[in-house]
């Protein structure tokens, strides 16, 4: 239930930051320097709306209690969140129901939410190659299960990202 939560509170952090037109947003477009793209059952997914990211990135807490929460979506409501805890340096990390960290691909709507928090057999990895106090950086591929159906599933490769903390 804890991991519904903090796909709950990621979601609302995208309602909650803007872009801004200062930065490149690694590759397509203008916004606020963070960005988002990955493939999902091998359709491109790039988290824009208009040219812009909408991209939004928190950092709350310190240390082991630590969350920081990247996440950007398209103009229907689909989206793509990152939900690391404790994570305070560069590495790789695996994440599974049974990890403090979760990622998830949210269809319009949210209609389907698929993560790797809560059914067996979901499994993902996020290899962070740059954080500081101002950026996270790095790249993700997992496999994430439907929460309400844990036989449906979709595949989601080749993700990078970069998120500019707003606090």
């Amino acid at each position: 239930m804890k991991k519904i939560g903090l796909v709950a509170l990621m979601t609302l952090t995208l309602a909650f930051n803007s872009c801004s037109s200062d930065d490149d947003n690694g590759g397509g477009g203008t916004g606020s320097g963070s960005f988002l793209h990955a493939k999902v059952d091998g359709t491109q997914f790039k988290a824009e709306v208009m040219g812009q990211s909408t991209v939004g990135a928190t950092k709350i807490g310190s240390g082991p209690a630590q969350i920081i929460s990247v996440i950007g979506g398209i103009m229907d409501g689909t989206n793509v969140s990152i939900s690391l805890r404790g994570v305070i340096e560069a590495g790789t990390y695996e994440l599974n129901p049974e990890s403090d960290s979760v990622i998830a691909y949210t269809t319009a709507g949210g209609a389907a939410a698929y993560g790797t928090g809560i059914c067996a057999g979901a499994t993902g990895q996020v290899k962070i190659t740059s954080i500081s106090a101002e950026k996270i950086e790095g790249t993700f591929t997992f496999t994430g299960k439907d929460g309400e159906n844990c036989s449906s599933s979709k595949s989601i490769t080749s993700g990078s990202f970069r998120g500019m903390f707003s606090n």
